[in-house]
């Protein structure tokens, strides 16, 4: 889902890989996929129940419906079949500043932090509803059993970082001033998440 240009992961010859996403233009840059959707994930009808992995790839933020996208992509999971999600932490300095400032600012860091980019990044929505722990929470209520879950930080703030020079003691001052001020609710330098998720299988009724 979101797939763009290329893939996060590697997987073996033999596997159908199916690709969706908005854009045309990136998804025909994606030799690892087999079939190509274009159109936009919330919109388009999905399966039920035919994939065995499901990846979405800093693709959930741009949604305006996150929770919706969600429950479409575990439906289409067989039972046992695995998500992979990796987003912004909203809950984080970045996130926060990502969501609260208009897209022409998101356009302006991207060409003065990552002049390498050839694409600009896409409109982002970041609800509250994909902070991590709101996502791990609706995992274990849908069924899912978190295989795997880490918070880590983004290239982009380590670059920024790199060029900025906020690192050693004052990058500790805003860290530790950033989680007393939240009260611990937001986080300075892990600004993304990644979860692996197993659906689990649905077992028979005890016979009574």
């Amino acid at each position: 889902m979101g797939c763009g240009r290329r893939s996060q992961l590697t997987l073996p010859d033999q596997v159908h890989v199916v690709g969706i996403d908005v854009s045309s233009v990136e998804l025909d840059l994606n030799e690892a996929v087999d079939e190509k959707i274009v159109g936009d994930v919330e919109v388009i009808p999905m399966p039920r129940e035919r994939f065995d992995l499901v990846v979405s790839w800093n693709t959930i933020e741009h949604l305006s419906r996150p929770d919706e996208t969600l429950e479409k992509l575990g439906a289409s999971l067989k039972q046992g079949g695995l998500m992979i999600l990796a987003a912004p932490n909203v809950l984080s300095l970045k996130g926060l500043v990502t969501k609260y400032t208009p897209h022409w600012f998101h356009r302006w860091i991207y060409r003065r932090y990552m002049p390498f980019m050839t694409y600009d990044p896409f409109r982002t929505y970041l609800r509250l509803s994909i902070a991590p722990r709101s996502v791990t929470r609706w995992a274990t209520h849908a069924g899912f059993t978190i295989l795997y879950a880490a918070r880590y930080e983004a290239f982009l703030q380590s670059r920024i970082r790199e060029r900025r020079r906020p690192r050693g003691t004052p990058w500790a001052v805003i860290r530790k001033s950033t989680s007393w001020l939240s009260l611990g609710r937001i986080e300075a330098e892990t600004t993304d998440f990644v979860l692996v998720l197993e659906k689990q299988e649905e077992r028979p009724p005890a016979r009574p």
